[in-house]
């Protein structure tokens, strides 16, 4: 995603990077080194309050773990869908493709992942308000929000 970074540094987008505590310095050192200046580019470690960031975004890349993506449909954000190839039996590839085929996300597979596909489509979403707000639409009607209610209720059945 680095790679990708140098094509923010002509549009409108202000992209926040969260790296992980891992991998900060050594992204946030790529990120200083850049021939172009960047600063519409954010990088974090770690968010404390990602449903506060997240209501203020338009567009989430990301993984596709299951908890990931139940946030992403509770609220309802268009996302771009990276999953990981090395989880067990594939997981976050069949997560990421409940939300593709109900139109809530896009998937971009790690084997065909570069600067330019990524690129391409976040600017594919973003630049087609219709498209980003259908994805959104589609992402919110996926989500339960009630979820906490649903649980306390069969717990109360239960007894």
């Amino acid at each position: 995603f680095v790679e990708a970074l140098e094509g923010f540094a002509d549009k409108n987008y202000h992209v926040i990077m969260v790296t992980g505590e891992v991998h900060y310095d050594k992204i946030n050192n790529q990120i200083t080194n850049l021939e172009k200046s960047l600063p519409n580019v954010s990088v974090f470690p770690y968010i404390k309050d990602m449903p506060q960031l997240f209501q203020n975004v338009d567009l989430v890349v990301c993984r596709s773990g299951a908890t990931t993506l139940t946030e992403l449909t509770a609220l309802g954000l268009a996302s771009i869908l990276i999953p990981s190839p090395y989880v067990t039996n594939n997981h976050q590839e069949a997560n990421a493709r409940s939300l593709v085929d109900q139109g809530a996300a896009s998937m971009i597979l790690e084997k065909e992942l570069n600067a330019q596909t990524m690129l391409a489509e976040i600017d594919h979403i973003l630049l087609d308000s219709h498209k980003k707000e259908a994805m959104a639409d589609s992402a919110k009607k996926m989500g339960i929000t009630d979820a906490s209610s649903r649980l306390t209720n069969m717990i109360h059945e239960m007894m």
